[in-house]
């Protein structure tokens, strides 16, 4: 768990500290956004060809590289003197997004089944928890020391996770036959980046640019092929043919769906704490105290595995995921009315935070009780993937409805209080509609 946490924490930890690399590297402000980006890339790309990996060697001796590539790379960050190295160090950090999936793996493993559940889903529920336990600690050691304190802290992290998972987790018993597709797994990075890529610079550039429209089409020209081969390959690196199981592609385009009430989440939430009072949601408060007010979000994260897995055994995950889906609805929902105090910022995050915890515990179970055993980091890699898209696909649209409603103060751009409430209604209704179909999905299976 140390190790899917250490993980989860490093995407949000550099958030804090991004408007510092302008004046610190000599950049502009659309430049240090690669530094929190090309380490979302990396995570996506990276996460299922490490999942496979792990299906293939034994998750525990991949999890020990993905802690070490973490390690290194805080490192590298720590000490870089320009963006270029600090790029470096960001995508070695992304190797460690895979922390979940193959944990996970780890559990299925050596847990006995009766565990195997719960375990799962407190493992999945660590991004959320980890990503809000980031913000917190990088105001408080931005408090007390500069931003390269924030990239130490992440090494000695990993440092630990790495000697816990040494000492702690059984040697693998071998992993099983197979090789890694390593054509397959050129073609899937190429596909994603071609995908990502335009995803993030449309908003900054324009949806009518040329190179947007050219990287897509180079994504789908990439894309089907790759699609071909990984379909008859008789060991692919992502197994398509679990697609067929509609629980499996289902959990994909939830996990998708989940990414995007994520990074609107936190992203928000901090931003409405720090946001000067010039605007109607602004309460001008530091960065350390837009961490503590994340607490409570991280707090009822915890609470949600327990009853998730309960709840799954007794009325089916996929009345579960619903009831997740609703809870978010309404989370998002009671932020359009009540965001103009601290208290209520605070409530509004922990209640959509809560059904985030009860959406990523739900799919985690979700892909662990219809994929194949011997595919269970690779799945999970995948189901981690989709959600790190649907985070960045988040992010461009916000920065969209930025370019269409934004406010200028002290040379800081803000939403303004129109476009933030399209951002909550706008999930929101996304939220209510997918769970509405998993209530009517659920219902049909169980009269089947």
């Amino acid at each position: 768990m140390t190790a899917a946490i250490a993980a989860s924490m490093v995407y949000s930890l550099a958030m804090p500290v991004l408007p510092l690399f302008p004046d610190e590297f000599g950049i502009s402000a659309g430049s240090a956004t690669w530094i929190v980006f090309v380490n979302s890339l990396a995570g996506a790309v990276l996460t299922p060809v490490i999942g496979r990996l792990g299906d293939v060697f034994g998750p525990k001796r991949t999890l020990l590289g993905a802690m070490a590539s973490l390690t290194v790379g805080s490192l590298i960050c720590a000490v870089a003197p320009n963006l270029g190295v600090m790029l470096v160090g960001r995508v070695l950090q992304g190797a460690a997004n895979s922390s979940v999936p193959l944990s996970i793996g780890i559990a299925r493993r050596v847990l006995p089944n009766h565990r195997v559940p719960g375990a799962t889903s407190l493992l999945s529920a660590t991004l959320g928890i980890g990503s809000g336990l980031g913000v917190t600690l990088a105001g408080v050691l931005l408090m007390v020391w500069e931003w390269r304190s924030v990239f130490a802290f992440t090494a000695g992290l990993g440092l630990l996770a790495f000697v816990l998972v040494w000492v702690k987790i059984p040697a693998d018993s071998g992993g099983r036959d197979g090789r890694i597709h390593v054509g397959g797994a050129i073609g899937f990075a190429l596909a994603l980046g071609l995908l990502m890529v335009p995803i993030s610079e449309a908003p900054r550039i324009g949806v009518g640019h040329p190179m947007v429209w050219g990287l897509l089409l180079g994504c789908v020209g990439v894309a089907v092929p790759w699609a071909i081969s990984q379909w008859r390959a008789k060991d692919p690196l992502i197994n398509l043919r679990t697609a067929r199981v509609p629980w499996v592609a289902f959990g994909y385009l939830l996990n998708f769906i989940t990414g995007l009430g994520i990074f609107l989440s936190l992203l928000t939430s901090v931003l409405q704490v720090q946001a000067p009072r010039d605007l109607p949601y602004g309460l001008d408060h530091n960065t350390l105290v837009a961490g503590l007010s994340l607490l409570g979000g991280n707090a009822a994260m915890l609470l949600a595995p327990r009853p998730t897995t309960w709840a799954s055994r007794r009325f089916g995950t996929e009345k579960v995921l619903g009831t997740g889906l609703l809870i978010v609805a309404l989370g998002y929902t009671y932020r359009i009315v009540f965001r103009g105090q601290l208290i209520e910022i605070i409530l509004g995050y922990a209640f959509v935070q809560f059904g985030l915890a009860i959406l990523m515990s739900g799919l985690a179970l979700l892909l662990v009780t219809h994929a194949p055993r011997r595919e269970t980091s690779t799945v999970q890699g995948v189901g981690t993937t989709s959600r790190m898209v649907g985070m960045g696909a988040a992010g461009s649209l916000y920065a969209g409805l930025m370019v269409q409603g934004s406010v200028l103060i002290d040379g800081r751009s803000f939403p303004t209080d129109q476009t933030l409430i399209i951002a909550f209604a706008g999930v929101a209704v996304v939220m209510a509609v997918a769970g509405v179909v998993m209530f009517i999905a659920g219902r049909r299976r169980c009269g089947a």
